[in-house]
């Protein structure tokens, strides 16, 4: 039942004044507009009734009042004069999904920050490592000359030796 709900249910009639008002609607969704049953509905939440109207099916919009926030389906009841409108405060989550989303936009600066430090750190590594293969080369080079010129040095050497002991 409607008075039962914990949640805000307003009847509204086809010409717009209110009809009904759980304790839920009337806390949070007349007090803060100064209304009372039997008061028309403000010209802005209208344009909520036209639509319900018009189109046949329950309209659902998010609705700001005060510090809450609300979750509002508007239904034209059918084969009678009025409107009910369901609401549901989703302050709570709609907070909730903010803080995370923040949380969220923190995480991604911070993974974009590191994703750049990652790049500069792979281009320093890459430039440490093509510093060490080139000195890797060039100590490769002065090997191999060396293996060269002890094998000269034996292949003169032996020969010399040989001379040197015969004319002794």
């Amino acid at each position: 039942f409607p008075s039962e709900n914990p949640h805000p249910v307003l009847r509204i009639s086809d010409e717009g004044k209110i009809l009904f008002a759980n304790d839920a609607a009337k806390n949070n969704m007349l007090i803060p507009f100064s209304l009372n049953i039997g008061d028309e509905l403000p010209e802005k939440y209208n344009l909520l009734i036209n639509q319900a109207y018009s189109s046949k099916k329950p309209v659902e919009q998010i609705l700001i009042i005060g510090n809450k926030t609300f979750s509002m389906t508007v239904t034209k009841i059918a084969n009678r004069d009025y409107f009910n409108i369901y609401a549901v405060d989703i302050t709570k989550s709609k907070n909730e999904i903010e803080k995370r989303e923040k949380e969220l936009e923190i995480v991604k600066d911070t993974l974009v920050k590191l994703n750049e430090n990652l790049e500069i750190k792979i281009a320093e590594e890459t430039e440490k490592n093509k510093q060490l293969q080139a000195e890797m080369f060039q100590q490769d080079k002065l090997v191999t000359l060396g293996e060269l010129s002890a094998g000269i040095a034996h292949d003169l050497n032996t020969p010399l030796g040989a001379v040197k002991a015969s004319s002794e």
